[in-house]
């Protein structure tokens, strides 16, 4: 009688998962808030809160005994620190003691839009996109190649007087933006995939300007997602990589940094 055999079906083993931990919503873990005292980070989590919620009422910090040079810094980390509240507008307003003009009662935050200026399901609908695309990337440094090469292909520099053009949902939503606006998309997008980045100011060729410092591997590195997406002279868009992921002393050649609260040094050029 023929024995019969049966034979165990193979099993595929199940596709290796990429996991990260996104930092957007965790200020803990950001670089501007890591660079304030005690008191300065309650100012700084006081103005999240606000933001969180986009509250318009005054955010109180008389309790707190900080100084108005505390709260100048902590707006700043907090503001440089946090892509995703695309109503803030630029800046701050602080009310203080008439006796004591340096003690701070309140501070207003300056918001640029209202709520309803604002789809923020549509952006996240636009950022959701590249960040699942990029998370698939086998490393980190081509998922930051990838954000850089969408925000230039999505984006053509553009100063037509929009709010948007200063924050995230410019580059994602309208396709246009300002410098501000390719930074702060390109910090969300690299926040939200789990790595640290931060806006910086100061000037380029004299002129005002915004980028960012990345965390790759340990080390930080200047990103200039504005100077890498350039429009020739006959009017052709153009993607390049001369100011990504590059040291203080290569971008120093023509930016100059504004230090409104403690930055990273960048003291290499990423070498593949």
């Amino acid at each position: 009688m023929p024995v019969v055999t049966t034979r165990e079906p193979e099993i595929e083993a199940p596709p290796e998962i990429y996991t990260y931990t996104s930092l957007l919503d965790n200020y803990r873990a950001k670089w501007g808030y890591n660079q304030l005292n005690a008191k300065q980070q309650k100012v700084y989590e006081r103005l999240y809160k606000a933001a969180e919620s986009s509250s318009r009422a005054e955010v109180n910090v008389q309790d707190l005994g900080v100084k108005t040079d505390d709260v100048d810094l902590a707006y700043w980390a907090f503001d440089y620190d946090n892509p995703q509240f695309l109503q803030l507008g630029s800046g701050y307003q602080m009310k203080v003691y008439a006796d004591d003009r340096t003690r701070p009662a309140s501070v207003i935050i300056l918001y640029g839009r209202t709520s309803a200026e604002v789809s923020q399901s549509l952006f996240e609908q636009f950022a959701d996109d590249i960040i699942s695309q990029a998370a698939e990337k086998p490393t980190d440094y081509e998922k930051l190649e990838y954000i850089h090469d969408r925000i230039v292909d999505n984006t053509v520099y553009t100063d037509n007087g929009e709010r948007y053009n200063y924050e995230a949902d410019g580059p994602l939503v309208y396709g246009k933006a300002v410098c501000e606006g390719y930074s702060k998309a390109f910090m969300y997008l690299a926040q939200s995939v789990g790595i640290e980045c931060v806006c910086v100011i100061g000037t380029a060729n004299g002129e005002e300007h915004m980028w960012n410092l990345v965390k790759l591997y340990g080390e930080w590195y200047n990103v200039d997602v504005t100077w890498d997406d350039p429009i020739r002279s006959d009017g052709a868009n153009v993607l390049r990589h001369n100011y990504f992921l590059i040291s203080d002393y290569d971008i120093g050649e023509t930016h100059e940094l504004e230090e409104l609260f403690p930055v990273p040094s960048a003291p290499n050029t990423y070498m593949q």
